[in-house]
């Protein structure tokens, strides 16, 4: 079989410019192209950045409410996956100098941005602005008071965006209450990535992402974290599982062999540390473990194997525990699957089960998709190998 040559997207060092003399903090662009981070309290601390109009005296306490009820929005999400989720509002930020250049530091790096557009009040359309020229058009929720005449035509250009229509007195209920949580889920699913499509994944396939950068040939859900790192490719969703995988390609296969080196990089503080993990599935006809031959490691250095029972059931059967393993240090996959047996190995640990055997494998997947997969962390993908027979 001939051999090929990964695609990849080659990135340049990083460049890091300062704010000149001349700029202005109260101007967006001056402030966007400097360095800069939010302040975090911890790894799983999220930011959602609330744009509304202030109160007056037509609507008083009417943004106090909305602040109040997002809040309680972002109380019950975090509470659900270990997650704190801050609600952050303009006039609420009390960082000493300028308040402009804290609104686009926000508008730039919060987790989730939300825009309330009732009346067409011109500052938030502004920041409206500002977020469309730096962020997913997946990171933001527009509101709109559902009494709210439009100006005719005014806000054309963010019609087409998801919209969630609310009235004041409904705030509390539990229909818009739910669309608005599942919209703010959606949205604070980190970062900002489209993947390209790609057809047709020539095999085997190599690449050294310390060395080389990103492949397009690895595809990944709109929505996760993926960025070139020093050692490697970083992926993964700290919260969201369904946003937390890498697939080699886009085809379904029977017979093949993986060969990848992966570490830990990040994990939440709250929650058991064993809940992390990253891994290697075969056949996989979804980002769920039951729905594919896995091989993942946890941080404690255990490894296990998801055993399919039926269509929708497994179990999850150990192979073994690293000795000494460090979480920070890569560790290799080696995972091979043909018409018989399902190898597998990780480190210095492995496995063979005969897929013959209905004791050994009582349900065998046919064919799906090569992904690597991570749980309640991200991780570093260093090098990749892939070999694919039919």
């Amino acid at each position: 079989m001939a051999k090929s040559t990964a695609r990849r997207i080659r990135t340049g060092p990083r460049v890091t410019t300062h704010l000149e003399a001349v700029g202005s903090l109260t101007w967006p662009r001056d402030v966007l192209r400097t360095p800069k981070d939010l302040a975090r309290r911890s790894a799983n601390h999220l930011i959602v950045f609330l744009a509304c109009p202030f109160d007056s005296p037509e609507q008083p306490g009417r943004a106090e409410d909305l602040f109040r009820f997002v809040q309680s929005v972002c109380d019950e999400i975090g509470h659900s996956v270990g997650a704190q989720i801050e609600c952050v509002r303009a006039d609420r930020l009390s960082a000493p100098g300028t308040i402009h250049a804290d609104i686009w530091k926000h508008l730039e790096l919060a987790d989730a941005l939300l825009f309330d557009v009732t009346g067409a009040n011109g500052n938030v359309l502004m920041e409206l602005g500002v977020a469309a020229s730096c962020r997913s058009q997946d990171n933001v929720v527009i509101l709109r008071d559902m009494n709210d005449v439009p100006r005719s035509n005014f806000l054309f250009d963010i019609a087409p965006s998801r919209h969630i229509l609310y009235a004041r007195t409904l705030t509390g209920s539990m229909e818009f209450r739910l669309r608005f949580a599942e919209a703010l889920v959606h949205a604070l699913t980190p970062a900002p990535y489209r993947p390209q499509v790609v057809r047709g994944t020539q095999f085997p396939l190599r690449v050294n992402l310390g060395r080389d950068g990103d492949c397009i040939d690895l595809l990944s859900p709109p929505m996760m974290h993926r960025r070139p790192v020093t050692d490697g490719l970083e992926f993964g969703s700290l919260y969201f599982f369904q946003h937390s995988w890498l697939t080699v390609g886009d085809g379904d296969h029977r017979f093949m062999r993986v060969r990848a080196s992966m570490r830990f990089s990040d994990r939440p503080t709250s929650g058991a540390p064993g809940d992390a993990w990253v891994g290697v599935a075969l056949r996989s006809e979804h980002f769920f473990a039951n729905y594919s031959h896995l091989v993942y490691l946890r941080p404690d250095g255990s490894v296990r194997h998801t055993r399919p029972l039926s269509e929708a059931e497994y179990e999850d059967v150990p192979v073994g525990v690293l000795r000494a393993y460090d979480p920070s240090t890569f560790v290799r996959f080696d995972v091979a699957m043909d018409a018989r047996r399902l190898r597998l190995r990780v480190g210095r640990l492995h496995q063979k089960i005969d897929l013959t055997n209905a004791a050994q494998a009582p349900h065998v997947r046919t064919a799906g998709k090569i992904r690597l997969q991570t749980h309640k962390c991200r991780a570093v993908l260093g090098k990749l190998h892939v070999e694919v027979s039919e």
